[in-house]
């Protein structure tokens, strides 16, 4: 059993109080004469036996009474064992993928987990602590001091490439087989599976999610042409899918630029939830190869706002 505030424990000799005053009664007993006693003597006798009895069971719900009160304010707790770590070593991910450029009132996503990322690392400086991005793997993690870890964060930023749980994991046990802490900084996309946290019971995993109350988003989905063969001269039809993620219908405009020159630019309209094809026709008047990307309009999440294409 531990105790947070241990020093109330002396407040324990005050379960001497109670005891003092069962031993000192100090009232006063009132002598009424009587004219003849000895109807009263097995009265009496009956009488001060129930009284001690009364007595003593007062004393000890008194003596109990204080002592849960002491306990009480000394706030008991129990450690435990299966969450004890003795491992020096404490692993924190920063989700450095394209999702947490989205930006809500308190700034840029990818801003606020560094922010916590910072303050986790302030809060084990006697402990090596380890940084993994998606950028990094068992091949290039090393422990880092505070100062360095400080400077290590500052060079974050948003990239393309993305880890599930399972592969932070595998990074983790290829540093440390012993149990860790493992923090974990991320909006949690769909494709974040947490299967294998669920299921891990090797580590102590803090998940800390970095949420975006604005969801809405429309994003290029995938493009593709019907024609096998291009030929010069020939007119091409380009379909374009494009999705709205959001909860209410969205309006955005869309570019198609062909070898850095603008063909066409016309303002779609889409559903919440829904995806939808468009399309597009080109003249193509040239044998050479075509690159083209397509350019929607869309805030705060861009980085699905371009879809670059080549036909040969």
């Amino acid at each position: 059993m531990n105790y947070q505030n241990p020093q109330l424990l002396y407040a324990l000799f005050a379960l001497a109080i109670p005891v003092l005053i069962h031993l000192f009664n100090l009232r006063r007993h009132k002598t009424i004469l009587f004219s003849s006693v000895r109807f009263l003597k097995d009265i009496k006798q009956d009488n001060t036996r129930k009284r001690n009895i009364k007595n003593i069971l007062v004393l000890i719900t008194r003596l109990f009474a204080t002592a849960f009160l002491i306990l009480a304010f000394c706030k008991p707790f129990t450690k435990d064992e299966k969450n004890l770590i003795n491992s020096d070593k404490v692993f924190v991910y920063l989700d450095n993928s394209f999702s947490m450029d989205a930006i809500d009132e308190d700034g840029r996503l990818i801003d606020i987990a560094k922010n916590y990322a910072l303050s986790i690392a302030k809060s084990h400086v006697n402990e090596k602590v380890y940084l993994l991005t998606n950028n990094i793997d068992n091949q290039n993690t090393i422990s880092l001091s505070s100062k360095e870890f400080i400077n290590k964060i500052n060079e974050v930023e948003t990239d393309g490439n993305s880890k599930n749980i399972n592969q932070i994991l595998q990074i983790k046990e290829s540093i440390s087989t012993s149990k860790d802490k493992i923090y974990i900084l991320s909006d949690f996309q769909k494709e974040f599976i947490l299967d294998d946290y669920i299921n891990d019971n090797k580590n102590i995993i803090k998940l800390i999610p970095i949420n975006n109350p604005n969801t809405n988003n429309i994003s290029l989905d995938s493009l593709w042409i019907n024609q096998p063969i291009i030929t010069s001269k020939n007119e091409i039809e380009i379909f374009l899918k494009v999705s709205n993620y959001g909860n209410e219908t969205n309006n955005t405009s869309v570019s198609l630029e062909i070898n850095n020159k603008l063909q066409t630019k016309r303002i779609i309209s889409i559903e919440e939830d829904r995806s939808k094809v468009y399309s597009f026709k080109i003249i193509v008047d040239q044998v050479d190869n075509i690159n083209g990307k397509f350019i929607i309009e869309d805030y705060p999440i861009s980085f699905d706002n371009t879809l670059y294409f080549l036909i040969k």
